[in-house]
């Protein structure tokens, strides 16, 4: 189900996957042979996504970053951040892209607030307090020290015996049009379902001297932004 894909193996950056697919370039400078091999000659060849259990999921990141130009061309106009979020410090946008078939992330938490908007299908959402990070044998070393490698559907229990004290998941599911918040630290294991399109935005909480002087602004009817 594409569980694990924090993995190396699994990554390979959208810019390089569009310069090969549409741009020309060597199939061979993408590491990944599923791409290379399976995925990119279909595309060349007019075949769209090739059969069989081939899955992808992209994500464009920093959506309103002027420094990230293809994708602050493309979509700067079409994403604003949330006014009801106005008091939190932002930190970027992303959009996520998956299917065919579904699809998994790896159970993980992120530093700041996220809010996940949900742009078409559906996504399952399985949620977990901080303070059940003590069960879930999270990764301390390498690129992803925020990930573990329990899978809250099937948990290994001989494996990750001690995931056995943490609490039952609370699980949601999310349609086109809904909007998660998703709290700072909180572990989630997202599954997508199908051709799948979100939105999310991160959020960091201030400091003290900020929200002082985002008061400030408010008070005098500057927007806060």
């Amino acid at each position: 189900d594409g569980f694990g894909y924090a993995s190396s193996s699994w990554w390979t950056e959208f810019g390089a996957f569009l310069d090969v697919a549409f741009g020309g370039k060597d199939p061979k400078s993408i590491p990944n042979p599923r791409i290379s091999h399976e995925l990119i000659p279909n595309i060349r060849g007019g075949g769209g996504w090739p059969k069989g259990d081939l899955r992808f999921y992209f994500n464009l990141q920093n959506l309103t970053d002027p420094e990230e130009s293809f994708v602050h061309t493309h979509f700067q106009e079409d994403f604003e951040w949330p006014l009801f979020a106005q008091w939190l410090f932002h930190d970027q946008v992303n959009m996520w892209i998956g299917g065919p078939e579904e699809i998994t992330s790896q159970l993980h938490y992120d530093g700041g607030v996220n809010l996940l908007a949900q742009v078409s299908g559906v996504k399952r959402v399985a949620l977990l307090p901080p303070s059940d990070r003590p069960f879930l044998y999270l990764n301390k070393s390498g690129i992803t020290p925020n990930f573990s490698p329990v899978h809250l559907d099937h948990p290994d229990l001989k494996k990750y015996p001690k995931f056995a004290q943490a609490r039952t998941p609370i699980v949601c599911e999310i349609f086109a049009g809904d909007l998660l918040h998703i709290p700072a630290t909180w572990f989630h294991q997202v599954t997508s379902r199908g051709r799948n399109v979100a939105v999310n935005f991160w959020f960091l909480y201030p400091t003290r001297a900020r929200v002082a002087w985002m008061r400030f602004l408010h008070r005098f009817g500057f927007a806060v932004g």
